[in-house]
């Protein structure tokens, strides 16, 4: 997060991750704007707290293309670097 602090605050069921004190605001981060809208799509999509939510989230992430390809392509505790063009150029297929 280009050197800027962040924390993971636990509030009943739910964990949230904010900005730490020395970091300002989310506009501080100079994130690009595709990768701001998308994590304003997820934040809208998945806020909420429970067990339910959670499980229908991770349903979710381990049905996207990226997720697919490393299920696929690697064994299960390798770690590889995370690649969201492919998610990306599926979301754009499905727009059309």
């Amino acid at each position: 997060m280009n050197g800027k602090e962040i924390v993971q605050e636990s509030q009943g069921d739910s964990i949230f991750i904010r900005l730490g004190e020395g970091a300002g605001n989310v506009d501080d981060l100079k994130l690009p704007l595709g990768l701001k809208l998308m994590l304003d799509n997820i934040r809208r999509e998945w806020a909420g707290a429970g067990e339910d939510k959670l499980n229908q989230l991770l349903e979710y992430v381990y049905s996207t293309a990226p997720m697919l390809e490393v299920k696929y392509s690697h064994e299960p505790e390798e770690q590889v670097r995370l690649n969201l063009s492919k998610e990306r150029e599926k979301l754009m297929s499905e727009l059309g």
